[in-house]
């Protein structure tokens, strides 16, 4: 499901909006993403005596981002590719996601009352990770607290860190495909 989810989601997602235009297709994937996000941490929330709703909710949750995130980035570098392209891209694509998918799931147990760690962000994220500890000093959250500051801190960070490495893969494709008109 973790595999496959992001790959789906984000093929969905490029056919739903392909019609638009770059402006609106960029908007409307934020819009999602922020919309989402409520409706995602209040089942985790809420369903605690359920256990794998919240863990089904999450990893919904993630797959989305990053189907977000490639649909950000075909819409900033639009037209690089052929629309067979594009849907390959659309597909394949948000399997370079899956070591940061592994590297932020992957979480040592925490006992409820325990503090996290000081850099509890930064084992998660590899790029905004340090960032976000240098901004907030995550040994102020508290596991198992009704507060979720310290998952929507996490899921913004890994948000921002998987546009940022869609922006590079669509950025190096157009590079290429720059050199090969060129050629």
């Amino acid at each position: 499901m973790l595999i496959l989810l992001p790959s789906i989601l984000s093929l969905v997602l490029y056919y739903a909006l392909m019609n638009f235009r770059r402006t609106i297709r960029i908007t409307v994937a934020v819009f999602l993403q922020l919309l989402v996000l409520p409706a995602a941490l209040i089942v985790i929330s809420d369903y605690e005596n359920i256990p794998f709703i919240p863990v089904i909710t999450w990893f919904t949750l993630i797959a989305f981002t990053v189907a977000c995130s490639v649909s950000i980035s075909m819409a900033i570098f639009d037209n690089i590719l052929s629309k067979k392209g594009e849907t390959i891209a659309a597909f394949l694509v948000p399997f370079v996601s899956f070591p940061f998918i592994i590297t932020m799931v992957i979480v040592p147990e925490m006992i409820a009352g325990q503090h996290f760690p000081p850099d509890f962000f930064g084992q998660r994220l590899f790029l905004t990770g340090w960032f976000l500890d240098l901004i907030t000093d995550s040994s102020q959250f508290i596991a198992g607290e009704e507060s979720i500051t310290a998952l929507v801190i996490l899921h913004f960070g890994f948000f921002a860190e998987i546009l940022i490495v869609m922006i590079i893969i669509f950025g190096f494709f157009k590079l290429i495909t720059d050199c090969y008109k060129n050629l």
